[in-house]
């Protein structure tokens, strides 16, 4: 049981020091709070996972337009069609008008792919 505590301890550490690295990159932005990364690990996370990553990951076989969404460096940056997420500015991150489907031509995930989420 000691064992397991240690591994999932080191596991966060890892984890705080990859998001720190990553978050210190942009130096305009605070580093993400506890509570925000508990949202975005409980909330944002699993959406991604369950919705994005088949299409959207390292892990995908051929990445769509170009969006890798499992990275926060990814989204950032976004794909073919311009930012993902725009820190700030709602109405120019195109990630929440393609999951809102407000544009007829970005819908995210597709039809195909079980439609908009709820």
């Amino acid at each position: 049981m000691k064992f397991l505590t240690l591994q999932n301890g080191w596991k966060r550490l890892v984890v705080a020091l990859v998001v720190g690295f990553a978050t210190r990159l942009s130096a305009d932005e605070p580093p993400p709070s506890s509570d925000q990364l508990a949202f975005f690990e409980n909330k944002i996370h699993p959406v991604l996972a369950q919705s994005c990553y088949k299409c959207h990951s390292a892990e995908s076989e051929k990445v769509k337009g170009g969006l890798l969404l499992d990275t926060r460096a990814g989204i950032r940056a976004g794909g073919d069609s311009g930012h993902a997420v725009v820190p700030g500015d709602v109405k120019a991150s195109l990630l929440l008008q393609a999951i809102r489907y407000d544009d007829q031509e970005l819908q995210m995930p597709p039809e195909k792919h079980g439609g908009k989420l709820p």
